[in-house]
């Protein structure tokens, strides 16, 4: 589970997961040793101990004879419980040179002080989730330092999850653009942007950089009265899209509006693409406009602000929400 590859069986939120992880998917995962019974295979490369079903002890990567000795190892064929006890049991597959005596020396005392747990049953725990459960979302708050500031808000903003879905492969550059479609082997037509035909349809492009996108954020800040320089990045975009000054609730109100944005910008890119719609980055706009609206309205209980009053002045509708 560690390995960073991803495999053609794995789940799309595995992959999700392993996107946004990398190799630091590991961090949180625990594996216990409870009956004696888990059977492993290769767990360290080279420089490093093969077979044990803990990480128990490390020989130098220049001296790693050691390595060619233990291949594979079941708890049980090593030890047994005695009066309740474990007692290690080691047998070496063949004798041992002067030189890895000295390793067998070192090796036995780390050994004798990790036991299997009597009457328990092994298993993987995950220790970023509540009762050692897996949970996908402690794994994205858990995730890389700048992935945990981003998804602590954008998990509380108001948005509709097949909205949210967008949104957050848009974050973790796993959206199905013509780039990405091309990295996983796919053909593709042409790889330029399905807006602006300039550039290849990256996530950083189609989003934030081209043309039409550009359009489209530029219209939101000029409805919200403000003058902003955006990101290209994903990440540094979303969280650089509130309000100074303002208190956490109106900023995570205002970051619905990112993720409708982003969604209407990828709906009307496919509806380019497979219906021949025409591109309107107004229409993008005002589509986003309502949406925005309606979620977060419907969050509330007795909503003060009119639609009208929504696209006269967002500002004082987001700070009149307590």
């Amino acid at each position: 589970m560690q390995e960073q590859r991803s495999n053609a069986k794995d789940s799309s939120w595995w992959r999700d997961l392993k996107g946004v992880w990398g190799w630091r998917i590991g961090v949180n995962l625990l594996r216990i040793v409870a009956s004696g019974e888990w059977e492993t295979r290769r767990i360290f490369c080279f420089g490093k101990m093969f077979g044990w079903a803990m990480k128990i002890w490390k020989v130098n990567s220049q001296d790693c004879s050691l390595c060619v000795v233990i291949k594979k190892v079941v708890y049980s064929l090593v030890g047994e419980w005695v009066n309740d006890r474990w007692e290690w049991r080691l047998i070496w597959r063949r004798g041992l040179f002067d030189r890895e005596m000295y390793q067998e020396v070192q090796l036995l005392p780390e050994v004798h002080g990790k036991t299997p747990i009597m009457n328990s049953v092994d298993r993987r725990v995950w220790k970023a989730g509540k009762d050692n459960g897996f949970l996908v979302k402690s794994a994205l708050l858990r995730g890389p330092v700048e992935g945990k500031s981003v998804f602590v808000f954008f998990w509380k903003t108001t948005a509709l999850p097949s909205a949210h879905i967008i949104a957050w492969r848009v974050l973790i550059n796993s959206i199905a653009t013509k780039a990405n479609l091309e990295r996983r082997g796919i053909l593709v037509d042409t790889n330029l942007c399905s807006f602006c035909r300039m550039t290849v349809e990256s996530t950083k492009h189609m989003f934030f950089y081209c043309r039409i996108a550009w359009l489209v954020w530029n219209q939101c800040y000029t409805w919200l009265g403000i003058a902003s320089v955006d990101h290209v990045v994903p990440t540094a975009h979303f969280l650089h899209f509130n309000l100074l000054n303002a208190p956490v609730h109106v900023n995570i109100v205002w970051n619905c509006v990112w993720i409708v944005v982003v969604s209407e910008l990828w709906k009307h890119r496919n509806k380019h693409i497979f219906q021949g719609g025409v591109i309107d980055p107004l229409e993008v706009f005002t589509l986003a406009q309502l949406k925005a609206w309606s979620w977060i309205t419907s969050k509330i209980v007795s909503p003060s602000f009119t639609y009208s009053e929504w696209c006269i002045d967002p500002r004082a509708c987001m700070f009149s929400i307590k």
